[in-house]
């Protein structure tokens, strides 16, 4: 079947960057406990046949103009990679090995597993995959399915596959399913001149910041710099405190303190900012394994009045912009830029340049893997964005933030700044 928009996305996009690897991901665990062996390599070689995500190859059709096409293998090439009496620099060794594997896609390899046992009660598994073949959600499902594989319970069958929702997606997109929608966001970006006619209207790509080391250039290699910062526990407190005051959540509150950044310090009146949204709006989905995120271009004006507009009001402004957004997100942003027409450039992501990207605070989330709590850390995605906001709610009390800079625009220091 044809990608879903997500996929050929990817798909294009790593036909002509330069690092192979640019879209890898991985997630590394620690765990105690014995584990048994057949039976870790059973339930993981179970998922990979379970999720059709997992034995998918991503290729060119050559029967159609090279069409972006997935083609579901019979069997999955996903098997656990073992290594025993490891020790913790070979741990990092081996995930630094699996960030830098370059998959096959057009086979169908697309994820890989390894377990790396230090002794018989300290274990190491170190996930990496390809972006084009799960996102974030998704890995919520892998850990639970693997814990319930493993444990040999009874599981109810995937209700929608990857190329089920690729299918179902594009043939929304066609019959008409999605026009109100896209309706929306097509009055987001249009205005009527003074006979009535509507014309397209998009702000002009983000200005770069007068630190920046370099002009706009052709990208075709995504990297950064980044700086990190935990927020004291006065500060997430006194957050906390305005977001209850106003009646957004921390989500709300630092998108628009990056709108009044931006703002601010570039001088435009005209922006627009990209977030993530799962996707998960059909019940059916929720379980299905595969790259489903959409992005939504959520687009701030400034008014003569900003300046002087309290915190208060601009963030109920972007609460509402957001639940608006949220409520017609289900039209992919790759098929919002083909029905806008919108122009393409090699200098720059289209139709925004700044991105923020949030992970709630899960008070009841405690992952297992293979019978034991682990604790882990994942890899972010790299991407061609100037500006990438980092919100990571760790707990009730602790807040990490990072900001990502282009790195051929602006150097470690200027991030820093």
């Amino acid at each position: 079947v044809r990608m879903s928009y997500g996929a050929s996305r990817f798909w294009l996009l790593a036909q002509y960057l330069q690092d192979p690897n640019v879209f890898n991901l991985g997630c590394q665990f620690k765990l105690s406990g014995r584990i048994q062996k057949e039976d870790s390599e059973r339930c993981v070689f179970e998922l990979g046949q379970r999720h059709e995500a997992f034995r998918t190859a991503f290729i060119g059709n050559p029967d159609n103009f090279n069409e972006p096409t997935m083609a579901v293998l019979r069997t999955t090439k996903l098997r656990l990679q073992r290594r025993e009496g490891a020790t913790e620099a070979d741990v990092e060794a081996e995930m630094k090995e699996l960030l830098s594997h370059e998959y096959r896609l057009e086979q169908g390899e697309v994820i890989r597993m390894k377990l790396i046992s230090v002794d018989d009660h300290t274990h190491h598994v170190l996930f990496g995959f390809h972006h084009i073949a799960m996102d974030g959600f998704s890995f919520n499902t892998l850990l639970s399915d693997i814990n319930m594989l493993y444990d040999k319970a009874a599981l109810d069958p995937v209700r929608v596959q990857y190329s089920d929702f690729a299918t179902r997606q594009r043939a929304q997109v066609m019959d008409g399913t999605l026009d109100n929608d896209y309706k929306f966001w097509e009055d987001m970006y249009s205005t009527k001149d003074e006979n009535g006619d509507v014309k397209r209207d998009f702000p002009e790509p983000l200005p770069l910041f007068k630190i920046a080391r370099s002009s706009r250039q052709p990208l075709d290699d995504y990297d950064y710099n980044e700086v990190k910062l935990d927020l004291d526990t006065r500060t997430v407190r006194q957050i906390k405190a305005q977001c209850r005051r106003h009646k957004i959540t921390t989500f709300h509150f630092f998108l628009s303190v990056l709108r009044v950044f931006l703002f601010r310090h570039l001088e435009v009146d005209d922006l627009v900012i990209g977030i993530a949204d799962a996707n998960r709006v059909d019940a059916d989905i929720e379980q299905t394994v595969g790259f489903m995120l959409n992005l939504l271009p959520l687009r701030f004006k400034k008014a003569d009045s900003d300046d002087d507009m309290p915190f208060k009001s601009i963030s109920e402004n972007v609460r509402i912009t957001v639940y608006e957004a949220l409520a017609h997100s289900r039209l992919p942003f790759d098929a919002l830029l083909e029905k806008l027409n919108i122009p393409r450039s090699t200098t720059h992501s289209p139709l925004f340049q700044a991105f923020m990207d949030y992970r709630p605070f899960q008070p009841d989330y405690r992952p297992t893997l293979f019978g034991g709590e682990v604790s882990g850390t994942a890899t972010v995605g790299k991407n061609g964005y100037d500006l990438t906001l980092d919100v990571n709610e760790v707990d009730r009390n602790d807040i990490r933030v990072a900001l990502r800079l282009q790195k051929y625009l602006y150097s470690q220091e200027s991030t820093q700044v």
